[in-house]
């Protein structure tokens, strides 16, 4: 049952005879006080709080459709996330990193290079035999007479900078003894950077300076094998291209083995052409008369 307190807490009903007067002048004030902007305000941050959870919502489904679950912690949307990620990864960073490194690195080497050039270098490349005699007029005493012809790879390792070779010096040496069978040089030329140029060098009168016991050593080593085993040595001096510069020295040797058989001539089996040819009758011959008896 209710109570007087009760009754006084209560509103009192309103007074259903309100004037139209009073009404008028409410709606006057209203239409005074109208703010759109307020209004367009409210329906814009209405729309963009619909956005979000639209896309909020699609993030869910997406994560969902992947297995990852829903997440309802309060997580905001991926579009916002992306705003705030830095303009690279980490891992694009560190890679940028490593090849800056790289290039600073090749950048110092390079420098260095320039400031200590490389010598130039000289390596054989091939050998082609051009005669080789064995003189039996003395038979005691053979005589050796041969040439070579070398092909040599001038290489510049130097990416900046071109060099002088001043000379290249080639020393021919029999591999089974180390006995010096001859020299030959190459004059001065410029190579390129970081190219490689082919020379070829005659080596003449091959053997020839040895004493005579070893040219007949020779001689029975080249008619019983018909090939030769050499030790070529290349002495190359280069300097950088103007004066003053100070040369360097690089050797390097290699082994061949020169076939001669193309070349081989048996000396005691050797027959000389006729010299003399039978001459052919010049004129008819002469008739004479027999005496009547």
């Amino acid at each position: 049952m209710p109570t007087e307190a009760h009754d006084e807490l209560l509103p009192e009903p309103e007074d259903d005879d309100v004037g139209e007067e009073e009404v008028a002048a409410e709606e006057e004030e209203d239409a005074i006080n109208f703010d759109p902007r307020v209004g367009a305000r409210d329906d814009w941050a209405d729309a963009m709080s619909e956005v979000r959870k639209r896309k909020q919502q699609r993030s869910r489904e997406a994560r969902s459709e992947k297995g990852e679950g829903d997440d309802d912690n309060g997580d905001e949307p991926s579009w916002e996330k992306h705003e705030r990620q830095p303009l690279c990864s980490p891992r694009v960073f560190r890679q940028c990193i490593i090849m800056l490194a790289v290039l600073v690195l090749f950048g110092c080497v390079q420098l260095w290079m320039w400031l200590n050039p490389t010598p130039l270098s000289c390596d054989l490349e091939l050998i082609r035999p051009q005669k080789f005699k064995v003189d039996v007029t003395d038979f005691f005493a053979p005589k050796v007479s041969a040439a070579l012809q070398l092909v040599l790879n001038v290489r510049n390792n130097n990416m900046l900078r071109s060099m002088l070779l001043e000379q290249c010096t080639l020393v021919a040496y029999e591999a089974a003894t180390s006995l010096k069978l001859g020299s030959a040089q190459q004059g001065s030329l410029v190579i390129a950077p970081f190219t490689t140029t082919r020379a070829t060098i005659s080596l003449q009168q091959l053997g020839g300076s040895l004493p005579q016991p070893e040219q007949r050593r020779l001689a029975t080593e080249f008619l019983s094998q018909k090939a030769l085993l050499l030790t070529i040595v290349a002495t190359a001096s280069s300097r950088l291209p103007f004066k003053g510069s100070k040369a360097s020295t690089v050797a390097t040797n290699s082994s061949k083995r020169v076939d001669l058989s193309t070349l081989t001539k048996e000396p005691f089996f050797q027959r000389q052409q006729a010299s003399v040819e039978e001459e052919a009758p010049t004129s008819e011959p002469k008739v004479h008369d027999v005496p009547n008896v």
